[in-house]
């Protein structure tokens, strides 16, 4: 894989406490949250992450639903879809972890791109009710080298994810 460098910011919120969701009853961690909210946001200068946020979002849908997780999928548009989309998808959009992966591209001529994945959770959950406040509890970055890098984009995502996941799974304190 040709990504120059990784960083993660994680803060310790997932074993806060019943603030975040159903702490008491939840077997794994990600059990707090009803299921993820997921968007894969393009950099439109670059049309290549166009392609690369098609193959992202189904590997990211399947990754989650292989491990028992829920994921809504929003789509690029003006209208409110948060609670609608997370209803489609079986669950409460209320409880849910938002999770966007964004290309963001160099401002200079063939500079490297990022693509940054943050996930958060509802500040003050309430059932049937779109979250209007979030904490971050992981903001991860990686950088990719100059050029068109659909496929390595693609697979550093699935990395990325695969990792996360391996953590929400694990099982939460008692």
């Amino acid at each position: 894989m040709r990504v120059i460098a990784w960083s993660v910011a994680a803060l310790a919120v997932l074993g806060a406490g019943p603030v975040f969701g159903e702490a008491a009853s939840a077997k794994r961690l990600v059990d707090r949250w009803s299921g993820i909210v997921f968007f894969c946001s393009p950099d439109f200068k670059q049309g290549w992450t166009i392609d690369a946020c098609n193959a992202i979002t189904p590997a990211v849908v399947r990754q989650a639903e292989a491990a028992g997780i829920k994921v809504a999928v929003l789509e690029m548009t003006s209208e409110p879809q948060w609670m609608a989309k997370s209803a489609e998808a079986g669950f409460d959009g209320g409880n849910a972890i938002s999770m966007v992966f964004q290309f963001e591209g160099s401002d200079k001529p063939d500079g490297f791109t990022a693509l940054d994945l943050v996930m958060q959770v509802p500040v003050d959950p309430k059932p049937g009710v779109e979250p209007s406040g979030f904490l971050t509890f992981l903001n991860q970055t990686t950088t990719i080298d100059p050029g068109k890098h659909e496929d390595v984009s693609v697979e550093a995502a699935a990395t990325v994810f695969s990792g996360v996941l391996e953590f929400l799974v694990k099982p939460a304190p008692q």
